[in-house]
């Protein structure tokens, strides 16, 4: 049995006006052959549970390309999409014939000429290994399922929680669905329910509330042995495409029992969308709230819409505008991404006071830059000095009783690493800020006496009708359209 891996991941923002070029792969990660197998073997993810499946039936796994971005961000140029489509099918000619292949994807990629990336690569490897070879993919939980993916793929396992967790789980699934299908120790097909709805990140978690008990219904299922597997997709709601919507995924040997399932789920998500809609705080109310803030702990202020884990910039100074004008005092924690004000700051002293001008720098549709003067606290070289991957040069420089992380590049946004690994402890703060969306709380909210959801700028917007779609079917899709008439379609089967 001959069984080849390959991965492409980033997950996209189309209101991000930068451009992810290969520099910004080549920052996350890059590897071939051998070094994609050790790779993947040390990180224990994805990519390493499918190699660990592999090997546990006795098959050592062909290794192609691995490419993943330093985070999520703009668009993928055109460069990075055809290297990562000219290396695997070129390393991927050298193995043939194949049994299977596993592919790693996000799900939400699009770049300069492709609207569905994944789609695109799934089919460029269908193209190339036949329509015999069996495919199996796996995708973050907030993956765009298209008719493309849908026709060049039979099995699709994604993440079932959020935050995200279960990185390894996903991608024993995958390869389970794949190795026990070779071996005849299953014969099912997977299937695909559509809903149309887009809602944004921030709005839910599989930990609780609606959401929850959702994946929980959906877990009965594979315990009563309805289905083998199911994936409830809530498609990353900032890509400005033509298709685009929810996709309940069930796979099972019995036709009827895996359809009805899938239209089971889609039924509740669906006539439960209301449910979606945030409450939001103003950014003046987060900092009245946080000001009154005696409890000994950080209030956080949720600035998702910047989130560079939902492809937004990062580069976002609003709450800092908001402090200055109305003239507050609140102790605060406050990070962004200013490459040009790091490299104004690099060569100052430590302790002296310059005048800067913070964010902006990326991303000027939502937001414009704040004038401070501020106090340089510290400076810190590139990893490996620090344990936050990717973070290039950092300045740390303090204004009034905010102390602000200024760096190139942000990574683990969610995480108070990102404080702490430049001597901020957020548990001294009264305000925290934090962009990103859901993942954060994991982290947080065993620290936080509060955490709101805010009104913020940004290319994740957490009110989706205040950004400019040009191609998403606003006309018959939530939260853009009264959808109360929609009937859901009968379940379809891949390939």
């Amino acid at each position: 049995m001959r069984i080849a891996i390959c991965a492409f991941r980033q997950e996209s923002n189309s209101f991000n006006p930068v451009p992810s070029g290969l520099d910004f792969y080549e920052r996350g990660a890059i590897f071939e052959g051998q070094a994609m197998y050790d790779f993947a073997k040390e990180k224990q993810g994805t990519v390493g549970a499918m190699v660990e499946a592999v090997e546990k039936e006795g098959v050592k796994p062909e290794m192609l390309c691995f490419m993943s971005a330093l985070s999520s961000g703009g668009p993928a140029t055109d460069e990075v999409v055809d290297r990562f489509v000219e290396r695997t099918t070129s390393l991927l000619k050298d193995c043939l014939p194949l049994d299977g292949l596993l592919v790693s994807l996000h799900g939400a990629t699009v770049s300069e000429s492709h609207e569905d990336v994944c789609g695109y690569i799934l089919e460029k490897l269908r193209e190339q290994v036949g329509p015999s070879v069996l495919i199996s993919s796996s995708y973050d939980l907030h993956a765009n399922i298209t008719d493309r993916i849908q026709r060049n793929a039979d099995f699709i396992c994604g993440y079932q929680t959020y935050p995200h967790v279960d990185f390894y789980e996903t991608g024993d699934r995958a390869a389970r669905m794949l190795l026990d299908s070779l071996k005849g120790r299953i014969h099912a097909r997977t299937y695909r329910t559509n809903v149309p709805m887009i809602v944004p990140a921030g709005s839910y978690t599989t930990l609780r509330g609606f959401f929850g008990d959702l994946i929980k219904q959906a877990h009965a299922m594979v315990d009563s042995g309805r289905i083998l597997d199911f994936t409830v997709f809530q498609a990353q709601p900032w890509l400005d495409v033509k298709e685009i919507g929810a996709s309940i995924i069930t796979i099972g040997e019995d036709e009827t029992q895996a359809k009805a399932c899938g239209y089971e789920l889609a039924k509740k998500l669906l006539d439960n969308r209301e449910a979606f809609r945030q409450d939001l705080y103003t950014i003046d109310e987060v900092i009245r709230k946080a000001e009154a803030n005696t409890t000994g702990k950080p209030m956080v202020l949720c600035d998702a819409p910047d989130s560079t884990n939902a492809g937004a910039c990062g580069d976002s100074p609003a709450v800092l505008e908001r402090i200055k004008a109305l003239d507050s005092d609140v102790k605060a924690a406050f990070y962004l991404r200013d490459t040009p004000a790091v490299e104004a700051l690099w060569d100052k002293e430590v302790g002296s006071v310059q005048h800067i001008s913070l964010g902006g720098t990326l991303c000027r549709t939502f937001y414009g830059p704040v004038e401070l003067d501020v106090k340089v606290v510290s400076k810190h070289n590139p990893e490996p000095e620090v344990s936050v991957a990717g973070s290039g040069r950092v300045v740390v420089v303090r204004w009034r009783n905010v102390d602000i992380v200024v760096l190139e590049y942000i990574s683990g946004s969610g995480n108070p690493a990102l404080y702490r690994n430049f001597g901020i402890e957020p548990e001294d703060y009264r305000l925290v800020n934090v962009k990103a969306c859901t993942s954060f709380r994991t982290h947080y909210e065993p620290i936080s006496c509060e955490i709101c959801e805010t009104n913020t700028p940004g290319a994740a917007a957490a009110d989706l009708t205040v950004l400019d779609f040009r191609k998403l079917p606003k006309d018959r899709i939530f939260p853009f359209a009264d959808i109360s008439d929609y009937r859901i379609q009968e379940p379809a089967a891949l390939r």
